[in-house]
């Protein structure tokens, strides 16, 4: 019986343990608002591609390659951003809260919850955060940007 406890405890770690090997990521991502001389990066550095300018990104940010798809650059890409870091989702919260209207951006909508939103707006673009709390410690956090829907009285005045 006892060697029976001891297979399952030694099951059960190895499973802990692939699955935090699957959530862990080691690449940081760049925040481009950094010195040029300060960025450390290579032509291989997925990070180094993505030229994000105009977010607010929390300090140790790591980028999520396969879950993140970015279309251009700088203050003009598209898409969705996926990165996770080892602060709180609370912590994440107010960097966004405060860091996005610091850079421009004007808070449209903001939930706070067991999964967090905050929707902005700058120039033609809209930009929806999604913060949520990993199940072993540190944070997802989703950054989707896209073209601001117009109305239809905006599309009606263009004919």
């Amino acid at each position: 019986m006892q060697r029976y406890f001891r297979h399952v405890i030694g099951l059960i770690s190895v499973i802990i343990a692939i699955a935090a090997a699957g959530c862990a990521s080691d690449k940081v991502l760049v925040n481009t608002n950094a010195n040029a001389q300060d960025r450390k990066t290579t032509a291989n550095d997925p990070q180094a591609a993505l030229q994000v300018s105009d977010i607010s990104i929390p300090p140790g940010a790591k980028l999520d390659a396969e879950k993140s798809l970015v279309i251009g650059t700088g203050e003009r890409w598209l898409g969705r951003l996926v990165i996770k870091t080892d602060i709180s989702s609370v912590h994440a919260y107010n960097h966004f809260f405060n860091g996005m209207p610091a850079i421009g951006w004007s808070l449209i909508a903001a939930i706070q919850s067991n999964v967090s939103q905050l929707t902005y707006l700058r120039g033609e673009r809209v930009v929806i955060v999604q913060i949520e709390s990993g199940w072993f410690g540190g944070t997802t956090i989703t950054i989707s940007a896209s073209p601001r829907q117009s109305s239809g009285n905006e599309a009606k005045a263009a004919r």
